[in-house]
């Protein structure tokens, strides 16, 4: 499975062109297994506001693999930004739990943040960045 980040899917939804975009779009026409966890599921609500939408995103979401975000991803996550911030870096909270969580199940992720590739880098390579 591979988890898609919501900075990718609303670019998507906003039809948007890029490099990531045009992976997610293969990874749904071939019916690649992609998932996302709650707080990916909530960023991609709070990062489309129109109502009008909302039917639209409903349907995407409907294909991809649900799952939560645990305590044991929460605490994980918290010695993943202390390794951060050690290294002079400043990761948004939110990221920093979805890489635990990735980390947590060893599914890669799709995204078109660089936060992501730090705490790869922070976690010997423990984040897999999906391609």
């Amino acid at each position: 499975m591979i988890i898609v980040d919501s900075c990718v899917i609303i670019d998507y939804i906003n039809g948007k062109e890029n490099e990531k975009t045009i992976i997610l779009k293969k990874l749904l026409n071939d019916k690649i297994e992609i998932g996302i966890n709650s707080l990916i599921f909530f960023e991609i609500y709070l990062g489309n506001k129109p109502k009008k939408e909302k039917n639209r995103i409903d349907e995407l979401l409907e294909r991809f693999v649900r799952f939560d975000v645990s305590t044991k991803d929460i605490v994980n996550a918290i010695e993943i930004y202390n390794k951060c911030q050690e290294k002079g870096k400043t990761i948004k909270q939110m990221d920093i739990i979805i890489a635990s969580n990735c980390i947590e199940y060893g599914f890669p992720i799709l995204s078109n943040d660089n936060h992501f590739n730090i705490v790869s880098l922070v976690t010997k390579g423990n984040l897999k960045i999906y391609p």
